[in-house]
This record gives structure tokens, sequence and C-alpha cells, in this order.
């Protein structure tokens, strides 16, 4: 029986945990198509569509069983808008436990060889360049530096050294010394103390300002205090004014 066109199939596998879907196909007959874009079966390893890709098949040939990384496994299969001579597959699947994934024997033996022989170069390298090093320094260094006295005379090489500073103190010097003269002081010369000027200003009280007038001490002549005038008419001589003190 074939399939119909414009089929559209989606199929989600699980298996209980720590184990892994097996996916076998028993029959498979698809048009086949460039880059399988007409009819094909993709498998997803994972739980959707957007899971990593395990393939897509088309065609008469029998993809090999394909295995997941988890407990789900994801198919889908399409069909365009054809009508198609072909049956289309068949498949089926199986929970497998996890294997504890080992590298290859004979991966690991290739390994080992490629370590040994990088090893064997770097060691054989080096024992090269230290030998052409020694070698370089016997030739700038001669072995033997004795000459023949007929042809080259030697003298014997006289080395001075100049004398190392001494930490003592400097000696004087035996010479001596012309004494310094005497030095002596004479106290300069004072001024005579001279008294100091008379006070510059009178010393009688300045005038009153305007408008602070005060009564005269004395009366002026031909009168009499004011105390000592009377209500009677006879006229009262006035007493002199009292000498001022010398």
């Amino acid at each position: 029986m074939n399939y119909p066109p414009d089929s559209s199939c989606d199929w989600l596998i699980t298996v209980p945990e720590s184990n892994v879907v097996r996916l076998s196909f028993d029959r498979f007959d698809l048009e086949w198509s460039s880059e399988c874009s007409s009819d094909y079966v993709e498998v997803h390893d994972g739980s959707s569509r957007y899971s990593r890709s395990e393939g897509r098949f088309c065609g008469s040939s029998l993809p090999a069983d394909i295995f997941s990384t988890g407990r789900y496994m994801y198919v889908r299969f399409r069909s365009d808008s054809w009508y198609s001579n072909f049956e289309g597959f068949k498949a089926t699947f199986t929970a497998e436990e996890k294997t504890s994934s080992s590298p290859s024997p004979v991966i690991v033996i290739i390994v080992v060889a490629v370590t040994v022989l990088v090893g064997g170069i770097f060691c054989v390298v080096c024992f090269k360049k230290k030998k052409r090093r020694n070698a370089e320094a016997e030739v700038r260094i001669p072995l033997s530096t004795i000459t023949s006295s007929a042809t080259y005379p030697t003298q014997p090489r006289v080395v001075r050294r100049s004398p190392r500073p001494s930490r003592e103190a400097p000696a004087e010097p035996t010479s001596q010394l012309t004494p310094l003269p005497p030095v002596s002081y004479t106290p300069a010369a004072t001024e005579p103390e001279v008294p100091p000027p008379a006070y510059p200003y009178p010393l009688e009280p300045p005038p009153p300002y305007p408008g602070e007038e005060k009564t005269p001490q004395y009366p002026p002549p031909g009168q009499s205090y004011p105390w000592q005038q009377t209500s009677s008419s006879a006229p009262v001589e006035p007493s002199a004014p009292p000498e001022d003190p010398v």
C-alpha cells in the first residue's frame, strides 16, 4: 500500500530512565529527491523537532540503526503533494541500557605511538643542539695556551696595583703653623644722655566751646558776689579778689 500525499506524522519515543532508544528500520521505500526535500524521514536525538538531528533519509536504501543519547527520540515523516508509487517505511525501537563509552583499543594504541614518537624526536633534537653548542665552545676556547719560545717569546707579566686607601686619619703636616694674631675688643663710644625736651603744649586749659561758658569765678570790678547783694540800696564796696597763690 502506498502512502498518501501531503502526509505529516510525528512520533515521540520514550524509554525508562538509564536507558537509550535504538531505532531499527525493517523496510524503507520513499521517493528520492536532492537533499531529501520531497519525501523524507528525519530522526532527532531528543524530545522535540528542535533537538539535534541524526539525519534525514529518503530513497530505497535501508538506514543503519540509530541510537539516542537519552531516553527520548523524535521521528518525523513528511511527503509532498504529488502521488507516488512508494510503500513507505517500517521501523521498530527497543530500550537499551547505557554503556560507559570507552575509547577503542586501536585509538589508544595510535595515541601512545604518536606520543612516543614525538618524545623521541624531541630528545634527538635536544641532543644535537647540545652537541653543537659544545663544539662551538671548543672552537672559541683553545685547549692549550703553550706556545713555542722560538717563535713567540714570552715575558713575565707584571701587574701593578694601586695601593688601597688607608682608613686611618691623615697625618698632620710637619711644618709649624704660624700662630694667628691676638684679637682685641674695644667698646664703642656711647653718646651722653640728653634730657627730653620740654612739653611743647601750654599748661593753661583751653577756652570753653561756644555755648558752654561758665560763670566767671570773680565778679567784674565794682560788682559784688550774688550772695553779697542785699535789698538795701546802700552800696556795698566789693571786696578785693583774693590774691593768686605764688
